[in-house]
């Protein structure tokens, strides 16, 4: 009894609660979930009402999507390295082979709930290991077991628990498999025999995996390559022998059969030989479209398959089921055809799917397995935007409608990325931009002003100097009116011609597209244009406000520089060259990106309007005689960017001096006026620096911007450089934000005095990591950029990375991974000059400054790092907020006055104010989950930007999803609150208003009857 009053007690007790209102969710933030480029899509045919696809993509995602309105349903996001190789559904049974082909895991389609799980192998996969799966059906049909291919180890598990049913060994009957087909009861494992130049087959029984048959089938034609074979429905085998160019067919289960060749010239088709490696087979895959376990397809369907002479020639072939002679039944050379299969029953159709980049339109033609008829009430022609590319997949759902009619649903997925569905309707139902999945670069635009206030800003320059003569004072205010005449007939011209219907959003924005009453700055410069640039080379401008897609721009041929590419550190991939605040001039910006394309072997640079999206003409030869535009709009450069450098000055037009890098040490400026932006770098020329750590040489390289040989060319001259350690790989390189303000000099102690900053803006953080992984250590370098100088150096054993470093005011935030303790760790480093005042002058590394003093702190931090970022404000007053990107999906904001050097376990009067006692553990607080419950799944980056208001920084996330927050560090100080009571504070004014009046009346008469007495 008395336990049951414990318990009762116990449970009254009001638990601890973190949350946050209903209606402050999504108030000022928002998130859009993707999963990334599609390797395996599948519709659930569980159920005849079923409307889900199934997809398993490039970022190791398994996701269900609505086909209705093409939402998420449910996501699976497996971990870093854990990729899907193979994908396996019919009726309720989805099954994936993952990490290589070492796990298999079986889903329940309705929920994604991961119903078991086995391990197939635990060697680890060195990258040629063939894995594969596929279902394997027992003779009646009542059954499916999963049969697995990995390595030389053939293996069955059941479908309904994972439970592994038999193994064999391969290598014991002489066979190198390369792939495993499956029929009514029996496996077939197909392969190059390793004792001769023979293919191989050896048919197991499903139940017990005995073998039933072992065919040896000689063929001088095999070579190391792997082979290019299919099986056609249960009786044969069709290869391509490249050498000779023919086709080779073997039936499965005759044992003393042979191949037997048929050449491509007696098909009619001409080969050119130095053209063979692009020659492939691929069956129908009718399978696929079964909806049933136990179902069976007409024979005479499986027999036919595709030839691909090229890209742009493909054949339609069919085997004879009684002679086994190989026949055309139809031929497709126009290069814009694509051949798709689908099941309805037991009925087959081929979807010919031809697109035309030039109407934007995608023809669906439709044909009958059976007869070879067309299907003419199917045939459709549907509007593809050009922005999407070319469809590359299609995965297919054809049913019965009301009337006996048949219908289908099409989930394409296209060139840059995105799944679109096409039913019986002219245009797409609904489209998802996945490419949104792989951000690589990302800026935040402001938006330009009204024009009335365009107008004051020119009435501003009009009138507002004072310097200068009457004759100057004239000229200008002459010219600001006909800058005001001149856009006023153009927003004339404007109206006049503007379209009277819709265009696409990739083309929708006319050169007033501007001055959108949506898209205006705001009064504290809070809504914004988010500008990304995706891996595939897609191009997007988003909506701050809710993560809507204003304009996309995909120029064919170009991708940007990879962060991660081997022998490269990350550059300025997307820079903006010029804002809004130049009125009347478009803002510009550009993409620096590598070409795809022969024409240009070099860089690629697309220049665009980042407010609309419009392309924008540029003056190609400023950069070189040999650039040159390219059909798309992206101008091919005849350089391989290195490194590259924005200068800190503007020409004629407003721009940014953008200065590239190439292989060979000159520098090429991207500049917008040629003439002014030479003299800008020409007075800048003695305090222009460049930096490069080079990851092949492993050392860092200092240049200064010389002279070059011809006539206003500039060249980078070597002028320091720093050797790492041959034990050691140079990982990271950060410089400090150039437009990075700081508002505090110095920490007060307790005595009055002041530790000043060491604020130097040249500082370079070097992260180097060691080769031996049986000895792992992280090095940091702290190097004078201008003069090579190492001012701080220090090393960390036990520590590996990946590293994530964040360089800001005199501090540097780094994380890595401590092997022996299995935890994050997170070091922070300080730099001060001493107590003396230093300089008032501009900060120059050439003067020969003290060497600072560093201080140095670690710190343990929950969970795994993938990101790291810091706030920024307009003037720098706002204390920093370190943000970190964790593998939960949390986004957690942690005040920098946790991470503090000066913390130690006693504290005393040699400490700044405010210094707390060092704890080992960073507070993990969920009220600091600036995204509270809405995840951001694989963290990649983090970007954050200064508002119009002090107090408020915006903070951007991307990575398998895109999240978007403002971000207050020291809470709304200059903006009064929602739930502020104005009215009692005007009429506690009003009070105070009249009390005075009253009051002072009253002693004026008081003061008139005592002067009267």
């Amino acid at each position: 009894m008395e336990l049951y009053i414990a318990l009762f007690l116990v449970s009254c007790i009001p638990a601890l609660v973190v949350g946050m209102y209903e209606d402050q969710a999504g108030l000022y933030d928002w998130r859009k979930q993707f999963i990334g480029a599609p390797r395996f899509s599948k519709f659930d045919q569980s159920s005849h009402s079923s409307r889900r696809v199934v997809l398993a993509t490039d970022s190791g995602v398994l996701a269900s999507i609505n086909a209705r309105n093409g939402q998420l349903g449910w996501r699976q996001v497996f971990a870093k390295g854990d990729d899907i190789v193979a994908l396996q559904h019919r009726a309720s049974i989805l099954v994936t082979l993952s990490s290589g082909g070492r796990l298999l895991r079986g889903w329940n389609v309705s929920t994604g709930s991961l119903t078991w799980e086995t391990v197939v192998s635990e060697e680890e996969s060195d990258g040629d290991t063939v894995a594969s799966a596929v279902l394997v059906e027992s003779k009646s049909g009542k059954s499916t077991a999963i049969a697995v291919l990995y390595g030389d180890e053939l293996q069955l598990f059941t479908s309904k628990s994972g439970q592994k049913l038999w193994s064999v060994s391969l290598s014991e009957s002489s066979l190198k498999c390369q792939f495993i087909h499956a029929t009514a009861g029996q496996l077939h494992a197909i392969g190059v025999s390793t004792v001769g130049m023979d293919v191989t087959l050896v048919t197991f029984h499903a139940t017990s995996g005995d073998v039933v048959t072992r065919h040896t089938l000689p063929a001088a034609w095999v070579s190391s390559e792997p082979l290019d074979c299919i099986v056609l429905g249960s009786s044969f085998l069709v290869c391509l022998d490249h050498v000779t160019l023919s086709l080779q067919t073997a039936l499965l289960e005759v044992e003393l059969s042979t191949f037997v060749a048929t050449s491509l010239s007696s098909l009619g088709v001409d080969v050119d030989k130095s053209a063979s490696k692009t020659i492939s087979l691929s069956s129908l895959n009718l399978e696929a479209g079964m909806s049933t376990i136990g179902a069976t397809l007409p024979n005479a369907l499986l027999m036919q398959f595709v030839l691909s002479i090229s890209p742009s020639h493909q054949l339609l072939l069919k085997v004879d089921e009684g002679s086994a002679a190989i026949s055309l039944v139809r031929e497709l050379s126009d290069g814009r055809t694509q051949l798709y299969a689908a099941m309805h029953g037991d009925q087959g159709h081929l979807l010919m799917m031809r697109h035309d980049s030039q109407t934007e339109s995608l023809q669906l033609e439709w044909l009958d397995l059976a007869s070879g008829r067309s299907v003419q009430e199917l045939a459709q022609t549907v509007h593809l935007p050009a922005h999407h590319g070319k469809p590359v997949d299609a995965c297919i759902y054809l049913f019965s409608k009301k009337g006996s009619t048949l219908g289908y649903r099409i989930v394409l997925a296209t060139e840059d990325h995105a799944l679109s569905l096409v039913q019986q309707s002219p245009r797409l139902m609904w489209t998802r931009e996945e490419s949104l999945a792989n951000v690589v670069a990302s800026q935040l635009v402001e938006l330009p002003i009204s024009t009335s206030k365009a107008f004051f800003e020119t009435l501003h320059q009009e009138f507002g100097s004072s310097a200068g003569n009457v004759i100057s004072a004239f000229v200008q205010r002459v010219t600001s009116q006909i800058v005001q005449v001149k856009h006023w007939l153009t927003s004339l011209h404007s109206r006049k011609h503007a379209p009277t219907e819709a265009k696409d959003s990739a083309s929708t924005d006319s050169e007033d597209g501007l001055q959108r009453e949506d898209f205006l700055r705001d009064q504290f410069n809070l809504h914004r244009m988010i500008v990304v640039a995706t891996a595939v080379g897609k191009v997007f401008g988003i909506d701050s406000r809710n993560g809507s897609i204003q304009w996309t721009l995909f120029p064919q041929g170009i991708k940007p520089f990879l962060p991660s590419a081997p022998g490269s550190l990350p550059m300025y991939q997307l820079a903006l060259l010029r804002s809004v605040q130049h009125f009347p001039l478009e803002p510009l910006a550009v993409l620096l990106a590598d070409s795809q394309v022969s024409e240009c072997s070099t860089a690629a640079m697309l220049f665009f309007n980042p407010v609309t999206g419009k392309i924008l003409p540029n003056d190609c030869n400023g950069v070189a005689e040999s650039c040159r535009t390219m059909s798309t709009g992206w101008s091919c450069a005849p350089f391989k960017p290195v490194s590259n450098l924005i200068v800190p000055a503007l020409d004629d037009t407003g721009c940014r001096v953008f200065s590239v890098l190439d292989s060979t040490r000159s520098l090429h400026t991207i500049p917008c006026d040629k003439q002014s932006a030479h003299r800008a770098i020409a007075a800048l020329k003695p305090s222009l620096f460049m930096y490069i750590g080079d990851t092949v040489t492993n050392r860092v390289q200092g240049y200064r911007i010389v002279a070059g040989s011809e006539a206003e060319s500039l060249q980078a001259e070597p002028h320091w450089q720093v050797s790492i350690p041959s034990g050691e790989v140079i990982i990271s390189v950060t410089g400090k934000q150039p437009t990075e303000v700081v508002n505090s000099l110095g920490a007060v102690m307790p005595n009055g005095s002041v530790h000043y900053k060491y604020l130097n803006p040249n500082l370079v953080a070097v992260v180097t990591e060691s080769h031996d992984a049986s000895k792992p250590s992280i090095s940091l370098y702290l190097i004078d950029g201008v003069t090579g100088s190492v001012l701080y150096h220090v090393q960390h054993r036990a520590l590996h990375g990946p590293v994530h470093l964040v360089h800001s005011d005199n501090w540097v935030v780094y994380t890595a991974y401590h092997s022996k303790l299995r935890r994050t760790e997170v070091n922070v480093v300080e730099l001060y000059d001493g107590m003396t005042q230093p300089s008032t002058e501009p900060f120059s590394s050439l003067k020969s400054p003290t060497t600072p003093t560093a201080l140095s702190q670690s710190y343990i931090m929950r969970g795994t790092v993938l990101s790291l970022a810091v706030s920024y404000t307009r003037r720098g007053v706002t204390h920093r907020d370190v943000l970190f990107g964790l593998e939960n999906g949390g986004i957690l904001s942690l005040v920098k006055f946790f991470l503090n050097p000066h913390r130690s376990l006693e504290v005393t009067a040699n400490h700044p104010e405010g210094t707390m006692p060092y704890l080992p553990e960073l507070p993990y607080n969920p009220l600091a989950m600036i995204n509270y419950n809405r995840t951001v799944s694989a963290i990649r980056h983090i970007h954050t930007a200064p508002s119009g208001l002090e107090s408020t920084s915006l903070v951007f996330a991307h990575g398998l999803d895109l999240f978007f927050t403002r971000l207050t560090p020291s809470k709304t100080f200059d903006v009064l609150p929602a739930d502020f009571d104005r009215l009692f504070i005007i009429a506690i004014l009003l009070l105070l208003g009249t009390a005075t009046f009253v009051t002072s009346r009253l002693s004026a008469r008081r003061a008139l009857k005592f002067a009267w007495r």
